[in-house]
């Protein structure tokens, strides 16, 4: 059994979904966690959340106690 024209298009269709479906996950996961950096400063910035909770984060104000290296 030999591979036609059309299979080897329907194949690299396939790869190339598969490889944009990666892609978009990737991205939405990259976003997920700048939303979840954002809301973390916020939320020790307006002083509902203890400092230490930032730690790790790079919040645009520095925020007392958490470590921002």
């Amino acid at each position: 059994m030999s591979l036609t024209a059309i299979d080897t298009v329907i194949g690299a269709l396939i790869l190339a979904a598969f490889i944009a479906v990666l892609a978009w996950t990737g991205e939405q996961d990259y976003q997920d966690a700048l939303r979840e950096e954002r809301n973390t400063c916020l939320m020790v910035a307006q002083g509902h959340w203890p400092a230490e909770t930032a730690e790790g984060y790079r919040c645009p104000e520095r925020v007392a106690g958490a470590n921002h290296e």
